[in-house]
């Protein structure tokens, strides 16, 4: 694979992580990480360990939210063969139900992610993941959500 081809592939990896996030699919979020992935949600008050146990608490934290946009961006990316490192910044906008209908009401809340990468036999897999300048916000109430047409 080339330089472009491995970046292409890195930055699909990340927004793959970003959908299945958004879209509660957890099968898809689990497949951006390798099976012994490490990861470290400290930065946003969770927990720090095995990827099925941090990814179940992301699932139960956004049982509350409903809708949610995870937007990663600013990646700088860095290959060494079959190993690379990413970091990136995040800003996740999530709505809650609010009290009049039609209405959410809004957190937002950001920071980085660091992570490791590996190739495997399935393409680039994180093997590790720190998130770091972890922040929260709320906002007013705002629209929606709407349904697509």
């Amino acid at each position: 694979m080339s330089d472009l081809e491995d970046r292409l592939a890195i930055n699909q990896l990340v927004d793959t992580y970003a959908r299945g996030i958004d879209d509660r699919d957890w099968d898809l979020v689990t497949s951006v990480f390798t099976e012994d992935a490490f990861l470290d949600y400290t930065a946003f008050s969770g927990p720090k360990g095995p990827r099925d146990d941090v990814i179940m608490w992301v699932q139960d934290m956004l049982t509350g939210f409903v809708m949610s946009q995870h937007l990663i961006t600013n990646r700088l990316i860095t290959i060494d063969g079959d190993d690379a490192v990413v970091v990136a910044e995040l800003l996740a906008i999530m709505g809650m139900p609010g009290e009049q209908p039609g209405k959410m009401s809004m957190m937002h809340t950001g920071g980085q992610y660091h992570d490791r990468l590996v190739r495997t036999s399935e393409g680039w897999k994180i093997s590790k993941r720190t998130c770091d300048r972890g922040w929260l916000a709320s906002a007013p109430d705002a629209s929606g959500p709407r349904a697509p047409d």
